[in-house]
């Protein structure tokens, strides 16, 4: 059994010349309770979407409020879900975004790990 977070991160995509080949991107963590367009560089900075155990009967509802409706989302299949609107701001930059769900156990062999974690796959989880 482990617990499974849930973080926010995003990609800025912002235009510097006339061109579409002229423009400067960074990514980064989102704390969505602090601010949906600052960037933070270490995922510790932020707070998670969720933070449950493996087998707590909150964690389904907790995924389905963070995901929102499923028809519209793309996941990778290996626990990562990409929002489909992108988000212009006031500054013109095009920010997307994406959930990446992970499961933290304990490995005999490895000690404390991380994995990928997908809801459905991994969770049973019905979207």
């Amino acid at each position: 059994m482990g617990h499974i977070y849930a973080f926010l991160k995003a990609d800025r995509v912002e235009f510097t010349g006339p061109g579409c080949d002229d423009y400067a991107e960074e990514s980064g963590w989102i704390d969505r309770d602090w601010s949906l367009t600052e960037l933070h560089e270490s995922r510790n900075d932020v707070r998670p979407l969720i933070s449950e155990d493996e087998g707590s009967e909150y964690l389904p509802d907790q995924v389905r409020e963070v995901l929102g409706h499923p028809l519209h989302l793309d996941g990778n299949g290996e626990g990562t879900f990409y929002l489909p609107d992108e988000h212009i701001a006031e500054d013109g930059s095009s920010w997307t975004y994406r959930v990446l769900f992970s499961c933290k156990h304990h490995d005999p062999r490895r000690g404390w790990v991380e994995d990928d974690w997908h809801p459905v796959h991994d969770g049973g989880v019905r979207l």
